[in-house]
């Protein structure tokens, strides 16, 4: 995983990663891996779960900041 500005960060079967909401965050398995994820988030008032983000292109992927 990786959070906008940081390096990314390994994590592996049974860590807990926690993202303030609002945090703008990118999530994916390694190359030749597979990534299952539990996400559980507050609604907004206005009844908003998720603000999804741009794509992570190919290229993007693993590029240190």
């Amino acid at each position: 995983m990786q959070r906008q500005g940081e390096a990314p960060a390994e994590v592996h079967a049974g860590d807990t990663v926690w993202f303030v909401p609002g945090e703008r965050h990118w999530h994916g398995a390694a190359p030749g891996h597979t990534m299952v994820h539990l996400a559980i988030q507050q609604t907004t008032a206005d009844g908003n779960e998720v603000t999804w983000q741009e794509h992570v292109t190919p290229a993007d992927y693993g590029r240190q900041p």
